[in-house]
């Protein structure tokens, strides 16, 4: 398994609670590692579903009056419910946001609406984190979701698609997912980037709870769909998708082939960019994709870990912050030169030029050398002495599984036995700094 560098994308985010007006903007992150208690909820709304709201306008300056004043009062009282929430006074806060909704209920004009949402949303989050009352929570959140659901400005469907997200976190699987599509339906179709990315995101978290097949014909609409795009924002979500199809079908379908051809894909779209973060999404798949082959196809792994080091030494870097992909392409090929007894000469000039600083890393090719002596030389004393160097390095993403299957493929001879007890030695070490490290 050789030196391995991870790479999650969409799979495990952090939730955030938004504790701000402007916190709204943004998208909520959620926790998609942490199992949530879901409970189900009763099919029934507290308010009959209203008709989407649209704006108005002032029709004379005594309207204008009155509206300002209603909406400086409103303010008044959000930041007044907000200041008793601070405070641990929460039911006064509920007070304050029940009377802002009600007083607004009505009331549709642009910066009203904003309020209202506003303090339903605070309401909500009152319930739920505050006061632990998940039913009314939920309810509170049904309530922003269908009040905005058929709107046709940006800012209420953005509160309509984070409503519905909160709202899908607390219920049954099975009403998730109808809350995931009820998103997937309103916004697939649109033009809009930021309501695009809500279609992502929803496709992504149904996909979370279905089956590897279904989770692959999620990705592929979303592939389908932005796969023509040259939008920064919906670029990342086409890489999500595609790195989270390879993911299933490497780890759990284990069909390498199809594989391959998701990690061609990524780096046919994004070698096309010339910014930065296209082209560490190329190093990362290029690192991936010759980490499949490794055991496989090792001279085709090699010539891809080749490409990686050659990204970094084409462009002038920092040489005290060396990218992982880059030291571990390099770790890497220099124990498949040693598998495929390929010459590792130019592996070990650039690990003495640019891996000087990295402890982890001179072990681990102290070690591949002590290996690679050993096919000719006892390597007793060179053993002992990088026991006695290295004595508190602990190997990390490191697996012995090739080295021992190229040891197994050796004729019988002195030399093979020599090396099985010296990757024993090595293997016993990493369970002793394990044990200890617990």
């Amino acid at each position: 398994m050789f030196k391995i560098l991870i790479i999650l994308t969409g799979i495990s985010t952090l939730f955030v609670m938004v504790v701000n007006l402007d916190l709204f903007d943004n998208n909520i992150a959620i926790n998609r590692d942490m199992p949530i208690k879901k409970e189900s909820i009763p099919n029934q709304a507290i308010h009959p579903k209203p008709t989407p709201p649209i704006p108005k306008k002032l029709s004379s300056s005594k309207d204008s009056l009155k509206h300002y004043s209603l909406l400086d009062k409103m303010n008044s009282l959000l930041k007044h419910a907000n200041i008793a929430k601070s405070h641990s006074k929460f039911q006064k806060s509920l007070e304050l946001y029940d009377k802002i909704i009600e007083t607004l209920q009505e009331h549709h004009e642009f910066e009203l609406e904003k309020i209202y949402a506003l303090a339903q949303f605070y309401r909500a989050m009152l319930l739920e984190f505050n006061l632990k009352n998940r039913y009314q929570a939920i309810q509170g959140y049904k309530r922003v979701a269908q009040r905005y659901e058929k709107s046709q400005q940006i800012i209420f469907l953005n509160y309509y698609a984070k409503a519905q997200f909160y709202r899908a976190r607390m219920v049954e699987q099975d009403q998730s997912i109808e809350i995931y599509d009820e998103i997937i339906d309103r916004f697939k179709h649109s033009s809009n980037i930021e309501l695009l990315k809500h279609f992502a995101k929803a496709s992504f978290e149904k996909s979370y709870l279905l089956t590897s097949y279904e989770a692959i014909d999620i990705y592929d609409e979303i592939i389908t769909k932005f796969s023509k795009t040259d939008k920064k924002e919906l670029l990342e979500e086409l890489y999500d998708a595609l790195m989270n199809k390879a993911y299933i079908l490497e780890n759990y379908l284990e069909e390498q082939d199809e594989t391959i051809e998701v990690y061609d894909q990524i780096i046919e779209k994004f070698s096309s960019y010339s910014d930065k973060e296209s082209q560490a999404k190329v190093e990362n798949t290029l690192f991936s994709k010759a980490f499949l082959l490794m055991g496989e196809s090792d001279e085709e792994a090699i010539e891809l870990f080749d490409n990686i080091i050659e990204f970094y030494q084409k462009k002038e870097r920092d040489t005290k912050t060396i990218p992982k992909n880059f030291i571990y392409a390099l770790v890497n090929n220099i124990e498949l030169s040693l598998i495929t007894n390929n010459d590792d000469s130019r592996y070990q000039e650039l690990a003495e030029q640019y891996l000087q600083n990295s402890k982890e890393s001179i072990a681990e090719i102290e070690m591949l050398q002590i290996l690679k002596n050993a096919q000719e030389i006892d390597q007793s004393e060179a053993i002992a002495k990088w026991e006695k160097d290295h004595k508190d390095f602990q190997f990390e993403n490191w697996s012995f599984a090739e080295l021992e299957r190229w040891n197994d493929k050796m004729e019988a001879s002195e030399s093979k036995t020599r090396i099985r007890s010296y990757l024993d030695q090595f293997i016993k070490y990493t369970k002793y700094q394990e044990e200890n490290r617990e």
